[in-house]
């Protein structure tokens, strides 16, 4: 109210108040000596693959440096992703099960249909 001379509706309306430059001049630092953030689309990120999941979140914990500055000591961690890492050998042992079965199935199938077209079906008497 100071900067518009006492005029609430045009101090509402203006970008910079003495509330916002206040606040905004101080050190989040000063206030906060630890900060939780949450990543809002990390469903989709650990679906992905390793590599891609890795960057998702180098690219999700690089903004959130960039949006807090890097003047200030960070120390990120990723809980989720740690957790996550031995699961993928998991994933690696239940990805070789299903291709090997697949390949099983294929070969009989290929094996059964070669069978059929050796037989001479006008030779066979059903009775």
């Amino acid at each position: 109210l100071n900067q518009t001379g006492g005029d609430l509706e045009a101090a509402l309306l203006s970008e910079e108040t003495p509330v916002a430059d206040e606040l905004f001049d101080r050190k989040i630092t000063d206030y906060a000596f630890l900060m939780l953030v949450s990543y809002r689309d990390r469903l989709t990120a650990y679906a992905k693959d390793a590599k891609e999941e890795l960057a998702d979140v180098v690219a999700f914990s690089n903004a959130v440096a960039e949006r807090l500055n890097f003047d200030t000591s960070l120390s990120i961690e990723l809980p989720l992703h740690r957790v996550l890492g031995p699961l993928r050998f998991l994933r690696l042992f239940l990805d070789q099960i299903f291709n090997s079965v697949v390949i099983v199935l294929v070969t009989h199938g290929c094996l059964t249909i070669f069978a059929l077209l050796l037989a001479d079906a006008s030779a066979r008497t059903y009775e």
